[in-house]
Order: structure tokens, then C-alpha cells, then sequence
């Protein structure tokens, strides 16, 4: 079947949402010889509300430009006056509309933009079960497509010995303080803190977290860079982590997530251990490709184990790459999209 995709999302290549769920899929759309576009808001050096409001409208124009050329049109995140003009412009052009997204983005919305985005879009797509029952009561039309890892970019490591075992973290710094406090709490009791070394990619210069992690004194910590980098870059970046941890805090944004972090480490075929919370839950099986805790001392057991055993972790690696292979490879979840489209556009005629 013919189709053509828009995708008109919040963000642009540095917003990893948006390149997870709209720049991947675009590519491999293309290679499949299905014409799609992304159509970002470009993310700008000011934060000045003019320019933010300059960098919306310039968004508009060009959606409206292209919108009446595509078939399929795929609302990323978006939840705002503008996007919501967009749909109901489509709508005049008869086109099938998508909105899709990957977080709790709905307990923090004006004039319930992001309700009506969803009530009124023809399907719904989101990354997980529980952001599905949220929002269950706008819209039933709803499929369940996770976000998928390039498992070209996120390679199969070569494993080299480091001085010391290197606990990796992977998230935006300070949007994501609440769980580098939780990680704190977890080692601040652990006793053999020297062996370790923390890497965080990347605090991005936060003296905030600085300060809360030089209070551990016998733990050396590598903070990361200080700017945002590529997402390209950011195998390269996490390729020497013994393992990479997500701890995470029991409430309704948690329960939102998609854990990527971990998915993405499994591709390179590094353990993990995460909270048993939200979607960990769906993704980690207990030992064999990660480790799920409950508490500071499961979470310091696990380290142990993996610190003394590298055969265990390697072998926790290679299961990892063969379930992200499996189940979250951008081949295997663009053809979900890609069939999910096509039921849409059959349901049409």
C-alpha cells in the first residue's frame, strides 16, 4: 500500500524523544522507499519567549505547506494552540491522524491541549500499557508501539578491563535529579565504594549535582560533559560502563517511562540493573539480562555480583543484544508502525 507519513513533533535530532520516535522511523521509512518528513521545532540557543514564540510559528507555516501532500499526518508530543489549529487543519484534507507519545506529558498541560490532541486524533500511540490506561477515557483507538533502539548506532561493545568497575547512568542531568538522589541513597551505604568509579552521562555541568555526589568521598565520579551531545555520540560515550543502573522512584511519571537508558544499554551488550518499577518490569527478566532491586541492599547485592563475576555480566550482556534484537530493533518496531499505518488507511476505504 501507498502511504506517506508527516511527523510534526516538539523537539528536534537533540531532543531524544523526538529522534527516537519520529527521525528513526523517518529513516527507515525512506530506506523502505515510503516517503516521510519531520517536521522539528528547532531547538534554539535563547530561551527568550519571543524566539521560542518565532520558532512555533515558523513551525506552523511549514506544516501547513506540507501537510495536504501526506497521507498520514503524526503529532509527536506536541500540546499546544498551534497544534491544535494543525489537526483540524488536516482534517479538512481528510487525513488520517496520529498522536503519539512517550511519557506522562499529560500532568502538565494548559487549557487541556494535550486532552484534546487525543480526543480528537484518529489513533492513538504511546510507548507503554500504563500511559495507554491514561488516557484510555479520550480516545480507545489506541496501539501500543514502543520506541525503537538503532541497534547500527548502540553497537556490540568490545568488553576491556577498566581500572575500576565503572557504574554507568545514562539522562539529562538535573531534569533528572529526583533519581540521581535515589542513586546516591542507594551507594551512601555501600562500604567497598573505592573500587568503584560513577560515570554519568551527563550531569552537563550541574553544580547541584556536583555537590550531591562529592559528599561520597571514597567514590571517584566521572560527571560527564558539560553540554548536550548528539545522539550519535552517545554509544561512545556509555561503550566502557561494567553496567548501567536506573534507579527509579514509585510514582505517575516513573510508571510513564519507557526505559530506554536500559534498552539501549542492553544493545551493547551492557548489564543492567534497574528499580522494580514501571516498565523495567517489562524488559528486565531477573538474572538473566539484568538485575531488578527493591531496596538499597538488593541494589548493593546485585553490584557485588556483578563486580565479582564477569562472566556473569558478559553473559547478561549477550542476552541483553539478543532481546533488544528481538523486540525493540528499529527494523522490528518500524514494521509494527508500518503495519499499524496500513490497517489505518484499509479501514479508511
Amino acid at each position: 500500500m501507498v502511504k506517506s507519513i508527516l511527523f510534526i513533533p516538539t523537539g528536534d535530532k537533540d531532543h531524544q524523544s523526538t529522534m527516537h520516535r519520529c527521525y528513526l522511523h523517518a529513516e527507515e521509512f525512506g530506506e523502505n522507499k515510503i516517503l516521510s518528513k519531520v517536521i522539528p521545532i528547532k531547538r534554539g540557543k535563547s530561551n527568550n519567549s519571543f524566539y521560542i514564540l518565532f520558532r512555533y510559528i515558523q513551525n506552523l507555516f511549514t506544516s501547513v505547506i506540507h501537510i495536504p501532500f501526506y497521507k498520514v499526518i503524526i503529532f509527536h508530543r506536541r500540546k499546544d494552540p498551534f497544534s491544535l489549529f494543525l489537526l483540524f487543519y488536516s482534517k479538512i484534507f481528510r487525513k488520517k491522524i496520529l498522536y503519539d507519545f512517550d511519557d506522562a506529558i499529560y500532568m502538565n498541560q494548559y487549557f487541556r491541549m494535550f486532552d484534546l490532541m487525543v480526543k480528537y486524533s484518529d489513533s492513538i500511540i504511546c510507548s507503554n500499557p500504563y500511559l495507554a490506561s491514561q488516557v484510555m477515557h479520550l480516545n480507545q483507538n489506541i496501539e501500543i508501539i514502543s520506541s525503537p533502539v538503532d541497534t547500527e548506532n548502540f553497537f556490540k561493545r568490545k568488553v576491556k578491563n577498566n581500572n575500576k568497575f565503572v557504574i554507568g547512568w545514562l539522562g539529562p542531568g538535573e531534569d533528572h535529579y529526583v533519581y540521581l538522589k535515589n542513586l546516591f541513597d542507594l551507594l551512601k551505604i555501600n562500604p567497598n565504594l573505592k573500587k568503584y568509579k560513577l560515570k554519568l552521562v551527563s550531569s552537563l555541568g550541574s553544580k547541584k549535582i556536583f555537590d550531591l555526589f562529592s559528599k561520597l568521598d571514597d567514590l571517584e565520579v566521572d560527571y560527564g560533559k558539560k553540554y548536550w551531545i548528539n545522539f550519535l555520540e552517545i554509544p561512545n560515550e556509555i561503550k566502557d560502563f561494567d553496567v548501567s543502573v536506573m534507579p527509579l522512584i514509585s510514582d505517575k511519571w516513573s510508571n510513564g517511562k519507557q526505559s530506554m537508558k536500559l534498552l539501549e544499554s542492553m544493545a551493547m551488550e551492557i548489564p543492567v540493573i534497574g528499580s522494580n518499577i514501571g516498565y523495567n518490569k517489562l524488559i528486565i527478566s531477573n538474572g538473566w539480562n539484568g538485575f531488578l532491586f527493591d531496596n538499597q541492599k538488593q541494589f548493593n547485592e546485585k553490584l557485588e555480583i556483578l563486580y565479582h563475576n564477569k562472566k556473569k555480566r558478559i553473559a547478561m550482556g549477550k542476552n541483553g543484544r539478543i532481546f533488544i534484537h528481538k523486540n525493540y530493533s528499529l527494523k522490528e518496531i518500524n514494521n509494527k508502525l508500518s503495519i499499524f499505518i496500513d490497517d489505518i488507511l484499509l479501514n479508511e476505504k
